[in-house]
């Protein structure tokens, strides 16, 4: 059963990664490449950086003979020089893409809601279970340009563990794992901080709405002159205070105490880095390091900690849209009770005609028509 569970979990995330890439690529595959390309260039250009940064330090040290010493540093400069200026070009290029693939998307995104809303019932415009999936699919549906992107940072990132933790297990591949394991009570109480908040924010669409809607009377000009003739302005604001207390006294208690765990436990790889790096220093004074080495090392260990931290909130907010895509999903497929929409113009009515219609509200039970039968002429 449990095996099961999972099967059925890993397919249905694979299947809104490609509903969220296909849409991406159909919406503009330029974009979508220059994406993928800045996404792999810029970890492993600073990962790059730091081996020189290793070995200038190393020229420095005298570690090279003197008449070669020149010659390396400047070559090594200038392809460091290079490297920034590639990293700088593809994080241009990056926000470039991104504002306008996001632009795009935007149009497509919008349009996939609107065309689920103009083809609703009518009767659905009264139900609030309806509202309140159509607020959410409303709010969420950015979410379907955000997935794909944190799935590629996390690939990115992926890269980045991998690349540094192959290298510093030439000195001392303990060193690796314990920044992964050190990392992982962090990254436990952050999923279950990402679940539940959005977890509370669904559950409080009902109470934003209406939050909302006392905001929206007391703006607008068409409800202007009836506040001030039945004097209901203060009606209005505390009815708008009791929803923004209750919205916000639910979210304060959970969000303040997962700030506290999470704080503490990022506490646990900064020791963990503090460590090794005394480790690597002693390694150096007895000889078996250079001193080119301790920028090296200190770096990757700065570089892996911050990999496997994006990494894991990369597959965070990939967790949080996930369920974000669910909901526009199961709003998409919300049934249509019309079977037969019509085709034919009727160019002049000459009756109406009812025969034993019953009629209820979606969502209720009682009946606001009940066997009602007329007939009307022109």
């Amino acid at each position: 059963m449990k095996d099961k569970k999972i099967v059925m979990a890993i397919k249905s995330f694979s299947q809104i990664i490609k509903f969220c890439t296909s849409l991406a690529w159909s919406t503009s595959k330029f974009y979508t490449l220059c994406r993928l390309l800045t996404k792999f260039v810029i970890p492993l250009s600073g990962i790059a950086i730091s081996f020189l940064a290793k070995y200038i330090t190393d020229i420095l040290a005298n570690e090279k003979q003197a008449d070669q010493k020149y010659l390396y540093l400047f070559l090594l400069i200038v392809i460091s020089f290079t490297l920034n200026i590639m990293i700088t070009l593809a994080n241009q290029l990056t926000t470039y893409s991104t504002k306008m693939h996001n632009d795009i998307l935007e149009k497509d995104i919008n349009l996939i809601i609107m065309n689920k809303s103009l083809k609703a019932d009518m009767e659905m415009f009264d139900n609030p279970d309806y509202y309140d999936r159509f607020a959410v699919a409303q709010r969420d549906s950015q979410s379907i340009s955000l997935i794909i992107w944190n799935v590629i940072d996390f690939a990115s990132e992926l890269i980045t563990v991998i690349s540094v933790s192959a290298i510093l297990s030439k000195v001392n591949f303990i060193y690796a794992i314990l920044l992964i394991l050190g990392t992982l009570p962090a990254a436990i109480t952050t999923r279950s901080y990402v679940r539940d908040i959005y977890g509370i924010s669904v559950s409080q669409i009902d109470k934003e709405r209406k939050k909302e809607y006392f905001s929206y009377v007391a703006t607008e000009k068409m409800y202007a002159q009836s506040i001030r003739l039945y004097n209901l302005g203060d009606y209005i604001k505390s009815n708008y205070k009791m929803m923004w207390k209750t919205v916000y006294l639910e979210r304060k208690k959970m969000i303040r105490m997962h700030t506290i765990i999470i704080s503490i436990f990022q506490f646990i790889p900064q020791i963990i880095i503090a460590g090794i790096t005394i480790n690597v220093v002693k390694e150096i004074i007895n000889g078996y390091l250079s001193v080119g080495d301790f920028a090296l090392y200190t770096g990757l260990f700065t570089q892996l900690w911050s990999g496997i931290m994006n990494a894991i909130d990369n597959l965070m907010e990939i967790y949080d849209n996930k369920m974000k895509i669910e909901n526009i999903k199961a709003f998409q497929e919300m049934p249509q009770n019309i079977l037969d929409v019509g085709t034919k113009v009727i160019e002049e009515v000459e009756t109406i005609e009812f025969r034993n219609v019953y009629f209820s509200y979606p969502g209720t039970e009682k009946e606001i028509l009940k066997d009602v039968s007329f007939y009307k002429k022109k």
